[in-house]
Formats: structure tokens, C-alpha cells, sequence
């Protein structure tokens, strides 16, 4: 699992000083940018190429315990399954000082022919660009 690691300033607090719930779709977001420029420093390039995009589709996020300012956060990340059209990624937020579960996701996302503006299926001539990062 990847690691990319979120120290909590001023600016992700809010009027009720912790971490807005919607910081940590930012917060891994950039997490999942990190996860493939390290798995994977070539697919950005290959998919512009090849006139591919890689949409998220869905996410589903559970939210267990609050960040506050000063707090470090580890976002760890992995691809968890491929299927036929998409992929899935589990992202785990994790307080660094106790170790606690802050936040937890999965977030399905495709392969999408940007000039078609359609799914293209990953089981077959793609799955590689996608199982490179599984590892």
C-alpha cells in the first residue's frame, strides 16, 4: 500500500475546528495522484497518447473519527480490484500519533476514450496499465 502523508494547517479547519468532511476527498484525491506517479510514472503519459482519460466514478467513503489542526494523516492507497470496465481503490485515512482510523473509501473509477466520451474496457488491451499499479 502506498503512503502519502497530510499535516493538518489552518486552512482544512473549519468553524468547528476539525477537518471538514469534504477536505478528505481532496485529501485523497492528491493521494491517489501521488499512488500513480509512484506505481506507475508513465500512465499520465500513456494515456494521453492513446487519448484516455481516468475519471472517478464513485466513491464510497465512511467517516469514523475527526483530524484537528496539527494532526499528521496518512493516506494509504492500493488498487483492490479490475473488472471489465473498472477499477477499484482502497484509501485509508490513518491518524499518525495513534494509529486510529480516521476515514476509509473505496472509489471506483474507468477508463473513458475522450473522444468517444465512452467506458473502455480494462480486460483486454488495457488491463495492463491498470494491473501495473496493483503491484
Amino acid at each position: 500500500m502506498e503512503t502519502f502523508k497530510v499535516e493538518i494547517c489552518g486552512l482544512h479547519i473549519d468553524v468547528f475546528q476539525h477537518v471538514n468532511n469534504c477536505r478528505f476527498f481532496e485529501f485523497m484525491e492528491a493521494a491517489r495522484w501521488d499512488f500513480i506517479k509512484k506505481k506507475n510514472p508513465n500512465l499520465l503519459t500513456t494515456c494521453q497518447k492513446l487519448g484516455i482519460i481516468v475519471p472517478v466514478i464513485n466513491i464510497n467513503i465512511d467517516f469514523k473519527r475527526e483530524a484537528k489542526f496539527g494532526d499528521t494523516l496518512i493516506v494509504q492507497s492500493k488498487i483492490e480490484n479490475i473488472y471489465d470496465t473498472t477499477f477499484t481503490q482502497k484509501q485509508v485515512i490513518i491518524n499518525q500519533k495513534t494509529q486510529k482510523e480516521i476515514t476509509n473509501a473505496t472509489v471506483t473509477s474507468c477508463l473513458v476514450d475522450f473522444n468517444l466520451k465512452r467506458k473502455i474496457d480494462i480486460k483486454g488491451k488495457y488491463f495492463d496499465l491498470i494491473a501495473s499499479m496493483q503491484v
